[in-house]
């Protein structure tokens, strides 16, 4: 008994450990998708928040300050990133050559907000851009933040998460704030190591659109975190959901992640092969 008592306070200890890690505000919101995804950005304590722009690997980041799109002091430049002008192999890299996903000590997740938290790979993003809803709006809860609501699907369509279009940091500025967001998953592109997948979206006058893109590991882009711990009390979620949704798996063929949805393949770009 006094075993089972240490076991169940230190496992108590660890999640509430994890947990304060977290920003104050930060909730998790079940999608109906295989894994649960935090309501708000590494960096920000609402969901309206930018947050914090990291380099692919990067834990540390760059925080948004209000207002600021020019002359940030952090510059995201491949000097900075690998310490060469051009692209090269870290000496330590920063992903498993198993899977070409980012080891823990790398992701920006795990970092911030503890063991419970990651960033969503590349077929766990995927889910996200392609399964979900998504509904543009200029004025978020009145917060004057533009960006996205992506809606769950099937018994979890009332539940959603807000991504703000916070833009992305190239050198030292801060570009096209309120119009695209960038958000990266910890997968690698094998093809070209100079760059990852992430989760894209743009609104450009009254033409919109969201998709898998990779694009160079140096930039500075957002992180929202996933998890697959529920902790008592937080948001309205229903496993049923995660279980009668279409069966998807993740399939590698020559090198390349690709999607399989009742029994055809898309790339990471959601194009059919």
């Amino acid at each position: 008994m006094r075993k089972l008592f240490l076991f169940l306070t230190t496992a108590i200890l660890h999640f509430q450990l994890s947990w304060a890690q977290a920003s104050q505000g930060v909730e998790v919101v079940d999608l109906g998708l295989s894994v649960y995804w935090a309501n708000c950005n590494i960096g920000a304590d609402s969901p309206e928040g930018y947050g914090t722009y990291f380099a692919w690997g990067e834990t540390t980041g760059d925080p948004y300050q209000q207002g600021k799109t020019k002359d940030y002091t952090r510059s995201f430049d491949w000097q900075t990133y690998c310490g060469s002008e051009t692209f090269q192999e870290w000496s330590t890299a920063p992903f498993s050559t198993t899977n070409h996903v980012l080891k823990a000590k790398f992701d920006a997740a795990t970092a911030n907000w503890g063991s419970d938290w990651r960033m969503p790979n590349g077929y766990e993003m995927d889910e996200l851009v392609y399964q979900c809803n998504w509904t543009w709006t200029s004025d978020y809860n009145q917060s004057g933040v533009s960006g996205f609501v992506v809606s769950g699907i099937g018994d979890c369509n009332k539940n959603s998460i807000f991504l703000p279009a916070a833009g992305y940091r190239y050198l030292t500025d801060l570009e096209d704030m309120n119009s695209i967001g960038h958000y990266w998953s910890s997968s690698l592109d094998m093809n070209d190591h100079a760059f990852a997948w992430l989760g894209m979206f743009y609104r450009e006058g009254r033409t919109e659109g969201h998709r898998m893109e990779n694009l160079y590991r140096n930039g500075g882009r957002s992180v929202r975190a996933v998890t697959s711990v529920k902790p008592t009390g937080l948001v309205n979620q229903k496993q049923e959901a995660r279980n009668e949704k279409r069966e998807v798996r993740k399939v590698w063929i020559d090198g390349d992640l690709r999607v399989e949805r009742e029994g055809a393949q898309y790339n990471m770009l959601g194009i059919k092969r």
